[in-house]
């Protein structure tokens, strides 16, 4: 009976054993299989194969719900795709059974980091709760895991992306002390150096992460972009477009690669990336810029303008955008939209400078431009728009462009010792540059004088000699209505590029402007002989807002001012007149006698009490 017993206890502790060993060689089997699908999983990531790798991914997840690897690679993918809330809720069912998975925390940090680059108006407006959001599950990461190197490395591109170049570093640094093969660290090191200029070490850090993963479609992009740096175009390029097979949805790699194009002077390669940058994220600012350079270079400041439109309808914090339509528009004569434009961005600390000058130049040209049914801007407007470029005084006290901003403002408001304070400040500096004698051309303007004012552009035009530098200072002409030094720099241009487009279009449009002009003084001599003042007034103004160098319309609209008894106005027009070098030296008498006639008249009216109407002041 024992030996039945012994059998029997024999039997069926081998048929254990045998079950065990079977369950246990299945169940490596199944571990084995699970690891390869993983592995598979991480290889489609990397190739961009997001839909078949979550495809694997839920396989896995059907068969184990509680597979922690595949969650956490499924998050990743959604991640990935910017498929951002998706993510999170992956990697949270992770921490609602494991609060310790440094994996998921990880996770939805670099979720809340990636919700960073969204133009979503909620987000933008509290961006840095993301910033701290990401941080913290960054820290929890490290918490749970203090070798855990991925989160050391996303916390540093926080940091930089932040402007903190230094601390972001020391992060890099010590993902990598962790893990000296991480590719994507040594590459974010590389980006450090290259925010210093350091471009030769950023180069080599790049390709050495490329070694390290040949699949790291950032890499590629980064090295293109220090080569474009350092003027090897065509390697550039090449980097480039290996980035685009990587990674062909891409919106910065196609931008850079439309730069590498531009660069080589291949505007149709380039103007074709852009818009495939545009096209893959429209809220990406960058190559609405770089398009509008191109179309602004060709003359084709409209186009420029209306893709920069484009661009800040999808992201209304694109205030560069915003800027430049404001210069686009004042450039065009398109003074209302140019105003708007100015304040939109005139209350950004990096922008109120220069919105300010622009602003105050758009003012004095639409008093220049305004007719009688036009709303004239407050007097309200022009001291706060002084008072604003005060302030911006004290922080840049030797910026001659703020004073030239007060001087037309004070032009504006008909204050002569103003006026007489910023033309000396303006006058008297010793500077020997193209800006400097510019910005005396044009304070000259706003007292009408217009002989020296050209002297001052023509010295500004023979200072320079780069096609670039002329073709700046003829737009800068042109929007001052100084069709003879435009002419002068655009034609330089032409003796060195008879074939450069922004030149040839630029003398079109001068003549299409004085062309303008002498048809609307046409009508308004019309006008003027038929006795409509006010009609004659209107057309004159227009006529001098397209070609303010024509002698005849300056002395028809100060005589009609005079007939309506705006004394002021017709002292400005009789002045315009007599600084205007073609007129002849018996005239400039004549209406020098005109002028202090009409000022001793307005002195006496003034001592008496009277009120003297006032149009508006050129």
């Amino acid at each position: 009976m024992n030996k039945l017993k012994l059998s029997a206890v024999l039997v069926t502790a081998s048929i254990l054993i045998s079950f065990t060993s079977a369950y246990s060689a299945e169940n490596k089997q199944y571990a084995g299989q699970i690891s390869r699908n993983i592995t598979q999983i991480e290889d489609l990531i990397n190739h961009n194969k997001y839909n078949e790798a979550q495809n694997l991914c839920n396989e896995i997840l059907k068969q184990n719900p509680n597979n922690t690897e595949a969650r956490v690679q499924l998050g990743s993918i959604y991640s990935a795709q910017f498929k951002l809330d998706a993510a999170i809720r992956e990697f949270s069912k992770i921490l609602e059974k494991n609060s310790n998975n440094a994996a998921a925390h990880n996770g939805i940090g670099l979720a809340y980091y990636r919700k960073t680059t969204s133009s979503n108006m909620d987000i933008r407006e509290n961006i840095d709760k993301y910033y701290e959001a990401a941080i913290q599950e960054f820290e929890a990461a490290i918490q749970v895991n203090p070798d855990y190197y991925k989160a050391y490395n996303n916390i540093g591109k926080l940091l930089q992306e932040m402007g903190k170049i230094d601390e972001a570093e020391r992060y890099y640094r010590k993902a990598l002390e962790i893990e000296p093969k991480y590719s994507e660290a040594i590459e974010n090191l590389g980006t450090t150096y290259f925010a210093k200029n350091q471009v030769d070490a950023a180069a080599e850090k790049y390709k050495e992460a490329i070694e390290l993963n040949s699949k790291n479609s950032s890499a590629y992009y980064h090295l293109g972009e220090a080569l474009l740096a350092k003027g090897q175009f065509g390697k550039a390029i090449n980097y480039l477009q290996t980035s685009l097979y990587l990674f062909p949805n891409s919106a910065p790699v196609h931008d850079m690669l439309g730069k590498a194009y531009e660069m080589q002077s291949n505007e149709a390669a380039a103007i074709t990336e852009y818009k495939k940058a545009m096209l893959i994220k429209p809220e990406y600012t960058q190559p609405y810029l770089r398009l509008s350079n191109i179309y602004q270079g060709r003359g084709d400041d409209e186009f420029a303008i209306s893709d920069l439109r484009n661009a800040v309808s999808i992201n209304p914090n694109f205030l560069e955008g915003k800027l430049k339509i404001a210069d686009l528009s004042l450039n065009l004569g398109k003074i209302d939209q140019a105003i708007k434009y100015y304040k939109e961005v005139m209350n950004d600390s990096n922008y109120s400078g220069t919105a300010l000058k622009g602003l105050a130049k758009a003012y004095f040209m639409q008093a220049q431009a305004v007719n009688l049914q036009a709303n004239i801007v407050s007097e309200y407007e022009y001291v706060e728009a002084e008072n604003a470029i005060k302030q911006a005084i004290e922080y840049n006290p030797d910026d001659l462009q703020l004073y030239l901003a007060l001087l037309r403002i004070s032009r504006l408001t008909n204050d002569d010792s103003k006026s007489q304070y910023y033309m000396s400040k303006i006058l008297t500096n010793p500077k020997n540059n193209s800006v400097t004698h510019i910005i005396k051309g044009e304070a000259y303007l706003t007292d009408h004088k217009y002989a020296d004012a050209n002297n001052e552009f023509m010295i500004s035009i023979n200072i320079s000699n780069k096609i670039e530098d002329w073709l700046n200072l003829g737009e800068i002409f042109i929007i001052n209505r100084q069709y003879g030094a435009a002419k002068e720099a655009f034609n330089r241009v032409l003796i060195q590029d008879q074939n450069n487009l922004k030149a040839i279009r630029s003398l079109e449009r001068i003549q299409n402007n004085e062309n303008q002009g002498l048809a609307k003084l046409n009508i308004a001599k019309g006008f003027f002989n038929e006795g409509q003042k006010a009609a004659s007034i209107e057309a004159l103004r227009d006529c001098l807002s397209l070609d303010p160098n024509l002698p005849e319309a300056q002395l028809l609209l100060a005589e009609s001012f005079e007939k309506e008894k705006y004394y002021f106005n017709a002292i400005e027009h009789y002045s315009a007149y007599v600084n205007l070098a073609s007129i002849e030296y018996k005239d400039v008498i004549k209406y020098r006698k005109k002028i202090e006639k009409l000022e001793n008249k307005v002195k006496k009216l003034q001592a008496k009490g009277q009120y003297i109407k006032k149009f508006t002041r050129m």
